[in-house]
């Protein structure tokens, strides 16, 4: 029977033993030790193979928590990448076309210094490129067969990669997920160190592409390729006498050895069969459950995520010119395509280090957006429907009721606390409405135009249930003096909820306006979808409009508690915004009137500084630019933004820098804003707006450093200051211990967009910088709409 892998004997063994740290004396208590440890681990299965687990603690230096580390993540990536893991039997034809196609044994010797040499060639230069999942499957098939047939370890893996019969069309289905995937799977599952790589036979293609991924790598990686124009080169690394005849050696021929290998992975066929249920279950994990974008961003946590963006922008363009090359020339001319390459890729070792990042695609943008629409679902009070989403929130504040005991239940928390603030959660429900007015293509694109429309209506619902009658409105459920002695869940609420209402008596026209804003933007939405409940929004919106410019005055004089938090400095810009936004909704010239004389009277021509939630003005200046084509509002329009792109205070990273309190908000507004701006004629450079709102969200979503979304990217906010997120799952108590804390929440609060970080870009990720990690209504609004302005202007370039 042929010998797939001899095992190292006397002096060979006892070197491999030294350089894994293996203790013949301890090590079958350290067997027993990871065995028992599995045990208790109620996501991971019980695994009671000595050998494998031999394996995994000699790769691991005999080092237990990274030996757990290993196993934990072996066992997780069989969850999460089922391409790789699953339908393992080497019978089915879509396999059996690989190893027909590729050669890539490990071979039976070991060199002098105790490690195993694989060999990858392909066979034939005019084979079609595999599919290279099942590839890749294939080559971790061997990986489990030697997990268990080592049986004395080696000290490495040394590869053989044969480019001799590789041409630009075999790079073409490379693409950099599948790349990481792998690598996650090789480097942070296997056991094994990868010692050495020896690239042979290469052409000048090969070696350009091998230039240019080298600066992505780490040192370590880097420094263990090599590469070599013909064989000879090898021997100084790997003993002739181990290698193959085709390399000039005496181990037989890499076919034997491959077919050997073949029929081997047959053999197994009922042990891989088996695994395919030997997984983690997430769903037992003690804490956060690992999910496919936590695991496949750890990798990025190894390297600059700058660096990472760019090595995928190499990869993507490699791979995309030569499919370009291969669609247009029938005749591929191997120079031309290396020129072509280098050209668009400027191959150099210096210039990879600063080739362009690539631009965040619409699968970002529509993935973010998505989990920003989970935040405000997140947010929910009173009654869930059946389709929430959120696991770990259920009812609340079910008893909420006006003075007179009418039903104020439902609307959104404004903040990680619980107090119901209707200024704030209707200037969110305007912008999340105009961007679904907008650009309604993206949030179809995204597969979200459902989760728009019901995050929209959650909150205009409320406000119908608050407006009780023509003058009357509540504006506020809760005390924060009362809410801010509780840290818990929302469910577990025991407190008083007061409700605070305005009325000709005590009036505020700021709040009533911009609720009316919302109700009429938010009719436009539901037009064409529900015009019954369109007609409902927009008659409370006439209604509070006209509430709100008869019996004029500060919501916060009525509402004083809300002065604290959430101050009105005026009620003109939220007036001529109601109106404005009337107008859109009814086509009725009466109200662009109104709108036209408010902008005069409140003197709504002048440069803001801003645009959120306590001043409208920039976008009431959009507005009327957008509805009249008038230069006056283009103007003024333009001016906000050329000063807001061009003059506007930055952080060293890039970041529109207005005010430590929701400085990633405010940047995103103006963004929104700007974006709004570029899609109509006469207002500024669009091209320059749109850069900017691109560069700005980029920044969020972890350009610069860090991504800025939990749940999102590159080291996103662990601990965002939200009570209810911060509680572990029930039965376990949540209170105050939460909050002080130092771990990660153990809800993750998806899609929302943290305060942000100060004037120098620092960030603190602690529950009590509120600062720093406060998360709001109002914070996601202008960021989700902007995501959908640019996502739509993707859709817009594909097209």
């Amino acid at each position: 029977m042929y010998m797939l892998l001899i095992q190292p004997k006397d002096e060979m063994s006892k070197l491999i033993r030294v350089r894994l740290n293996e203790n013949v004396t301890t090590r079958e208590n350290d067997l027993k030790s990871i065995k028992e440890w599995l045990i208790k681990q109620p996501h991971l299965p019980n695994v009671d193979d000595d050998a494998m687990l031999m394996t995994f603690l000699r790769g691991c230096k005999f080092s237990l928590e990274k030996c757990k580390k290993k196993l934990d993540m072996y066992f997780t990536m069989r969850a999460i990448v089922p391409e790789f893991f699953n339908n393992r039997d080497v019978t089915q034809p879509e396999l059996k076309e690989i190893l027909d196609l590729v050669n890539f044994p490990p071979l039976p010797g070991l060199t002098k210094d105790g490690c195993r040499v694989i060999v990858m060639r392909g066979k034939r230069k005019d084979m079609l490129t595999p599919n290279v999942s099942n590839l890749m499957k294939l080559v971790m098939m061997i990986g489990d067969v030697r997990l268990k047939e080592e049986i004395h370890g080696v000290a490495g893996d040394i590869y053989i990669l044969d480019a001799s019969v590789a041409t630009p069309a075999h790079f073409a289905k490379f693409t950099p997920t599948i790349i990481k995937k792998f690598l996650v799977c090789i480097q942070e599952a296997y056991p094994v160190k990868l010692k050495q790589v020896h690239v042979v036979n290469i052409s000048p293609l090969v070696d350009t592409i091998i230039n240019f991924v080298k600066p992505f790598l780490k040192e370590k990686i880097r420094n263990r390729i090599f590469t070599h124009s013909n064989l000879e080169a090898i021997y100084e690394y790997i003993p002739k006498e181990i290698l193959p005849i085709e390399y000039g050696g005496n181990a037989g021929s890499i076919q034997t050895i491959h077919d050997a290998w073949i029929k081997k992975l047959e053999e197994y066929g009922p042990w891989f069969a088996a695994q395919t249920s030997v997984v983690a279950n997430e769903t037992l994990r003690p804490g956060k459950p690992r999910t496919h974008d936590d695991i496949f961003d750890f990798i990025k946590i190894k390297r600059m995520p700058r660096e990472h963006k760019k090595f995928d922008y190499l990869i993507k363009t490699i791979s995309q010119n030569i499919y370009l090359t291969l669609s247009y020339a029938t005749n591929l001319d191997m120079a031309l395509t290396i020129t072509s390459v280098a050209s668009i890729t400027k191959i150099s070792a210096t210039s990879a280090t600063s080739v362009k990042p690539i631009e965040e695609g619409e699968e970002d943008y529509a993935r973010v957006l998505e989990l920003s629409l989970l935040f405000y679902e997140a947010q929910r009070s009173g009654k869930l429907p059946e389709n929430n989403r959120i696991s770990w929130r259920g009812d609340s504040a079910l008893s909420d009721r006006g003075i007179n005991g009418e039903d104020l239940t439902g609307g959104y928390y404004d903040a990680g606390d619980f107090v119901k603030f209707g200024f704030t959660m209707a200037s969110t429900t305007t912008l999340l409405a105009w961007g679904a007015v907008s650009w309604p293509e993206a949030y179809i694109e995204a597969g979200q135009l459902d989760e728009i429309r019901k995050a929209i209506k959650w909150a205009t619902d409320y406000f119908i249930k608050c407006h009780v009658s023509e003058f009357v409105f509540y504006g506020q459920v809760g005390d924060f003096s009362v809410d801010h002695t509780y840290w818990g869940r929302p469910e577990e609420l025991n407190t008083t909820r007061p409700a605070y209402k305005i009325d000709p008596d005590h009036p505020g026209s700021d709040l009533a306006g911009e609720t009316a804003a919302a109700l009429a933007a938010s009719s436009i939405v539901f037009k064409n979808v529900d015009p019954n409940y369109s007609e409902r929004c927009l008659k409370h919106a006439k209604e509070l409009y006209n509430f709100a410019n008869k019996y004029r005055g500060l919501y916060h004089s009525a509402i004083r508690g809300a002065a604290q938090y959430y101050e009105s400095t005026d009620y003109g810009d939220e007036l001529a915004w109601a109106a404005a936004w009337l107008f859109k909704a009814t086509n009725d010239s009466r109200y662009l009137e109104d709108a036209e004389h408010h902008y005069q009277h409140f003197h709504l021509k002048e440069r803001p500084n801003e645009f959120f939630y306590n001043k409208k003005v920039a976008g009431v200046q959009v507005l009327l630019a957008q509805l009249t084509g008038q230069p006056e509002y283009q103007n003024a329009a333009c001016a906000f933004c050329d000063f807001s792109v061009r003059q506007q205070k930055r952080t060293p990273k890039g970041l529109l820098y207005i005010d430590k309190f929701g400085t990633l908000c405010h940047a995103a507004n103006v963004a929104f804003v700007c974006l709004q701006a570029a899609d109509y004629p006469n207002i500024g450079d669009p091209q320059e707006y749109r850069e900017f709102a691109t560069q700005q969200i980029s920044y969020m979503l972890g350009d610069r450093g860090r991504s800025y979304v939990v749940g999102y990217g590159y080291n996103p906010p662990a601990q965002p200051h939200h009570a209810a997120s911060s509680c572990p799952n029930k039965p376990a108590p949540c209170g105050w211990p939460e909050f002080d804390r130092q771990e990660p929440n153990p809800q993750i609060l998806y899609g929302a967009l943290v305060s942000g970080p100060d004037e120098a870009d620092k960030f603190q990720d602690h529950r009590e910088e509120y600062i720093y990690t406060e998360v709001t209504l109002d914070y996601n609004a202008g960021f989700t709409s902007v995501l959908a302005g640019l996502l739509q202007l993707r859709i817009k370039k594909v097209e």
